[in-house]
């Protein structure tokens, strides 16, 4: 009995491992990487780093605009500022700001701003050709991305509190180049979103 567990499960391995092997050729073909505003899903300061962005429920001030903005409804200053400076991978620079104001105490609730800024670097740009290389240079670009927004927080009740950040997304990513026949054809990779958490 216990052989013909040990070839069912033989069996089953083989099974999963040839899966995946047509999976991933499934997959080779579709490009995956190729999505914008990736910067979003960085954490702005080290501290939400540390401990996995496991910061929803945690009341940071102003800094909870990034998380979760009613997190700054019971900020006991009247002014909150977080300045967070990261030198990410591939040493892209990626600055956050943020501001909290409270007046008349919280009667009417906390507004705050945010500013995310990401600075990509200079990058060689290529295309693909058929000559010798296998590529022609197009130029340096220096792709950018910069996000503005605006909070709002309020506490309902001492275990309650309600909070909105509406932001404005902007991305640069350079002009990517097409060749056709002899001639680049140039196109500008910019875009915008509204978001809202």
């Amino acid at each position: 009995m216990k052989k013909l567990n040990l070839n069912y499960r033989l069996i089953l391995v083989l099974i999963l491992i040839i899966y995946s092997f047509c999976w991933n050729t499934v997959m080779a073909e579709k490009k995956l990487g190729q999505t914008g505003f990736q910067f979003l899903s960085v954490s702005s300061d080290a501290y939400s780093s540390a401990v996995g962005e496991a910061v929803t429920s945690l009341e940071l001030n102003s800094a909870s605009m990034f998380f979760n903005p009613a997190g700054m409804a019971n900020m006991s200053p009247m002014l909150d500022a977080s300045v967070s400076m990261n030198n990410w991978i591939a040493d892209i620079n990626h600055t956050a700001l943020s501001f909290a104001y409270k007046p008349s105490q919280g009667e009417y609730g906390v507004l705050g701003s945010t500013i995310q800024s990401i600075d990509y670097g200079d990058l060689d740009g290529t295309i693909l050709a058929a000559n010798n290389d296998g590529f022609i240079e197009t130029g340096i670009f220096s792709p950018i991305a910069l996000v503005i927004g605006l909070g709002y927080a309020r506490a309902l009740t001492e275990k309650f509190s309600i909070g909105v950040h509406v932001k404005k997304a902007y991305q640069r990513l350079g002009q990517s180049a097409v060749a056709k026949g002899e001639m680049l054809v140039s196109k500008r990779n910019t875009a915008d979103a509204l978001a809202f958490d």
